[in-house]
């Protein structure tokens, strides 16, 4: 558990210094921890058609399926990660009925149940956000294999 937390922390931050270095909504991404310690990520390459010309990222939904499926078979790897998160951006309504954005990571460990953690980026005056504080549920959608959900 203290692994997924501290992987869940590491991939909120990335995603914060992300926004702050772009001045954009972060673009969905992974990150893989292995039984050795090491991290890797999985995120968007550039693709380029046949001239050379650089390709549009297909939209967010359809790349975060895409990154999911992509997950779901690395994790069925013999030697594959024990521990992935999947990072993207999100919208959540409010009581009051208005739309929350903020960032959404879905955490999996090879042994232990699925959650997801929210973080609401919350509107200051001026037009910057800062972080709220996260909300935790568990999942039933998971990347590894799960035979007791």
């Amino acid at each position: 558990m203290q692994m997924m937390n501290a992987l869940v922390k590491a991939t909120f931050e990335q995603s914060l210094r992300l926004m702050i270095d772009t001045q954009k909504p972060i673009y969905p991404f992974a990150l893989m921890r292995f039984s050795d310690g090491r991290i890797t990520s999985m995120a968007y390459k550039e693709q380029k058609d046949d001239k050379g010309n650089v390709k549009p990222q297909p939209p967010e939904a359809e790349w975060t399926e895409m990154l999911y499926t992509q997950l779901r078979q690395v994790a069925t790897q013999l030697n594959g990660p024990d521990l992935v998160v999947l990072a993207r951006m999100h919208e959540a309504a409010e009581k009051n009925g208005e739309q929350l954005k903020g960032i959404w990571i879905m955490v999996d460990h090879r042994n232990v149940r699925p959650w997801v953690v929210f973080m609401p980026l919350l509107k200051q005056e001026g037009g910057s956000f800062k972080p709220g504080d996260l909300v935790y549920y568990a999942t039933d959608q998971t990347i590894f294999f799960h035979p007791d959900l």
